[in-house]
């Protein structure tokens, strides 16, 4: 028997292969547009990525020490080349975010992360409580590009929103 807070690493997960049926182009286009994610959307967060790369070492390392601090995360984090591929594997999660193309691939992805979330046992309010540390830490990153131009940042940040929505809302 587990001891209450212990990461599942059980098979109990489904596999990806059992979402992905789930997964086609008229579906994925009803999201986009209920969320109104659109090309426009896509080429702003493509732009935005350039300001935030250079920013997104910090992003991460603030993100890990924010978990730290909460025993029942860092207990699923761990130390040494887990938390080190976690680190990468965040960094290429912003990346992806900002400048990869929406689509079947895009959420098959997410829906990959989202499998190993479910394996290792991280409970959905932890998922969501990460998400809303994510996007503000990538707001306040953002918050300079305010000053400059005010309008085009408010649109910046509604791109951005969608976006982690979309990924937030799979399967």
């Amino acid at each position: 028997m587990e001891a209450p807070g212990s990461p599942r690493m059980d098979s109990a997960c489904p596999p990806i292969a059992a979402f992905s049926s789930a997964i086609d182009e008229d579906d994925l286009r009803k999201r986009l547009a209920f969320l109104e994610l659109g090309e426009e959307d896509e080429a702003r967060l493509r732009r935005l990525w350039e300001f935030v790369a250079p920013r997104e070492e910090g992003n991460v390392r603030s993100f890990y020490d924010h978990i730290d601090a909460f025993p029942e995360l860092h207990k699923l984090i761990g130390e040494g080349p887990r938390r080190e591929r976690l680190h990468r594997t965040q960094h290429e999660y912003a990346r992806e975010l900002f400048t990869m193309h929406c689509d079947t691939r895009y959420v098959e992805n997410r829906l990959q992360i989202g499998a190993i979330h479910h394996r290792i046992g991280l409970e959905p309010h932890w998922y969501v409580a990460s998400c809303a540390k994510l996007l503000t830490t990538l707001m306040d990153t953002l918050q300079p590009l305010a000053h400059e131009a005010p309008d085009a940042h408010a649109i910046a940040l509604k791109s951005l929103v969608r976006r982690m929505f979309l990924d937030m809302a799979w399967p």
